[in-house]
């Protein structure tokens, strides 16, 4: 049947397979037709996952019977050991799998169990000199001189997105840049979407096309770690080279103590000044205090004429909220901000979706979906 349907039809189908679960499922469909093989193969290797030792042996040994092989793979998911404890066999024969299928991978994650981040360093020095075609790197690192050196070298050269994800909060509380540390101005220069501590925001959005940013923060965040609103905003986010600037802020996960609640609302404040092309502002501490009270939101939501979504934090809030209160806030901040379509509330790891629909004149609460990055905007 397969050779009575066109091609790109075949491809389609293939494609609801995931090569991370259903690996036998794609390889014995690879075996069914001479039409569905090519297809079938190509799916089966765009997606590396999990390269363990036996893994990589079985990679090596298919790159060598089929070169053609080494030009599908375009995302890999590695999760090394520890880098000392980790035998010499299994480091080259990463090294090899990266050398055959590097010029060609799109995206690189690398889940980290390394608490000096010594194996993530050693896959970045590798993708140095490779002239490759990566767009997407998360990775869980230190930032000093390695990540630099990778990010000012060809292997970085067509790099848009930067998350620096899985990083256990103690870390990231301890690793202040050096002030001495600095990157070289045509680095990354197409760089779009940057997932990283704040010292490191500072570091990588001014003089680049910048549009999408989140505040990376460790468990153990106090206010003194992070740069004042001000400084975040003006010398660091104002900064970027973006027709539009920055349009998308999540604020990452400060806690909803008193002082970091307070700062995500001076970053609201003082948003309009700086970003007034915000389309998303994400993951702010709803006001719950006498301190800060609730009509400090409506002040800024005047000011900022293309907003489209709105993420707030309530899992503070005593009793927790329903759905009725919910409704009605998103009601009132939309009489203040026109252009909001999208209401987001969180209560622990409960995420509440309210969108307007213009033929209802009202918000409905959305399905239940994966939490999309930024907002997806």
């Amino acid at each position: 049947m397969s050779n009575q349907l066109p091609l790109e039809v075949c491809k389609r189908i293939v494609e609801h397979l995931l090569p991370m679960y259903d690996n036998p499922a794609i390889a014995a469909l690879a075996r069914t037709s001479r039409a569905l093989h090519p297809i079938a193969e190509e799916h089966l290797y765009s997606s590396l996952y999990s390269l363990g030792d036996r893994m990589l042996h079985a990679i090596l040994q298919a790159f060598t019977s089929r070169p053609i092989r080494t030009s599908y793979p375009r995302q890999l998911f590695i999760r090394p050991p520890e880098h000392e404890r980790a035998p010499q066999t299994y480091w080259n024969q990463l090294s090899d799998v990266l050398k055959l299928c590097g010029a060609d991978l799109k995206l690189l994650c690398i889940v980290g169990n390394d608490p000096e981040f010594s194996s993530a360093s050693w896959v970045l020095r590798s993708l140095r000199d490779m002239p490759g075609r990566l767009r997407v790197l998360r990775s869980p690192f230190w930032w000093d001189t390695e990540v630099v050196g990778f990010l000012e070298s060809d292997g970085a050269r067509n790099l848009t997105r930067l998350e620096n994800g899985d990083v256990p909060g103690v870390a990231l509380e301890a690793q202040q840049m050096p002030s001495a540390l600095s990157l070289r101005r045509d680095a990354v220069a197409n760089l779009t979407q940057v997932d990283a501590p704040p010292s490191a925001l500072c570091l990588l959005v001014p003089g680049r096309p910048v549009t999408h940013v989140r505040l990376r923060l460790g468990q153990a965040t106090t206010l003194h770690t992070l740069p004042p609103a001000m400084y975040l905003l003006k010398d660091c986010l104002m900064r970027s080279t973006a027709p539009n600037g920055v349009i998308a802020l999540d604020l990452g996960d400060l806690t909803p103590s008193h002082p970091l609640e307070t700062y995500s609302i001076e970053v609201l404040e003082l948003a309009p000044s700086f970003l007034p092309h915000l389309k998303f502002i994400g993951t702010i501490n709803f006001p719950w205090t006498k301190d800060v009270p609730a009509t400090r939101i409506y002040k800024p939501l005047l000011r900022l004429p293309e907003l489209h979504i709105l993420e707030f934090v309530v899992s503070h809030i005593h009793p927790p909220v329903d759905s009725y209160w919910e409704l009605s806030m998103a009601c009132e901040f939309r009489t203040f901000s026109p252009s909001l379509r999208e209401l987001v509330f969180w209560q622990g790891y409960d995420r509440h979706r309210w969108i307007w629909l213009e033929h209802e004149v009202d918000f409905v609460l959305a399905a239940q979906e994966p939490y999309p990055i930024w907002g997806g905007v």
